[in-house]
């Protein structure tokens, strides 16, 4: 892979930056937390990122591998309705868990998908009861990222303002 890059003195680190209008990967050097100057990947010499493979990360959950399983969750996180086709094995994987710290991952993954992921509404509802915290602000978050279509969850919403946890209660009264 051939990059294009202007010269940079460096003596400390470098700091990568994702620059969504090339797509490229922006380089700046910094030295004692002073730019000094900056290298482009992009254009005709660019690196390229490949597109967002949810298949890949179906394939991943559904798998035995929970490193994989991980892996997907962050990737779905992160694509937002990229993943959206995800949305049904996501809702299968929650109704088939009782582990507490998967179910918020499934939660934020659907929270990063957004208004796509309404069909787990259902799923999603439920674990507002749950006896973690943690469970009832990821699932509480990605209810409230779904929108319009997370109302008939409301009134278990509602009811979060007055949750014990500090930090569910007061994200459920920002919403």
């Amino acid at each position: 892979v051939q990059t294009c890059a202007l010269p940079i003195w460096m003596r400390g680190d470098t700091i990568a930056v994702r620059d969504e209008e090339t797509r490229g990967v922006l380089r700046a050097a910094v030295i004692g937390g002073c730019w000094l100057g900056m290298a482009l990947v992009a254009g005709g010499c660019a690196e390229r990122e490949p597109p967002f493979d949810v298949e890949k990360q179906i394939t991943l959950l559904r798998g035995a591998d929970e490193e994989g399983r991980w892996e997907a969750l962050t990737n779905l996180r992160d694509a937002g309705a990229a993943g959206a086709p995800a949305v049904d094995t996501l809702r299968e994987l929650l109704r088939g868990t009782r582990d507490e710290v998967l179910q918020s991952e499934i939660a934020r993954a659907l929270a990063g998908i957004g208004g796509t992921a309404a069909p787990a509404v259902p799923e999603l509802t439920p674990l507002l009861a749950s006896s973690d915290a943690w469970v009832r602000n990821t699932a509480a978050q990605a209810l409230g990222t779904i929108g319009a279509a997370a109302v008939p969850a409301l009134p278990k919403l509602v009811a979060l303002a007055k949750d014990p946890d500090p930090d569910t209660a007061e994200s459920r009264s920002e919403e």
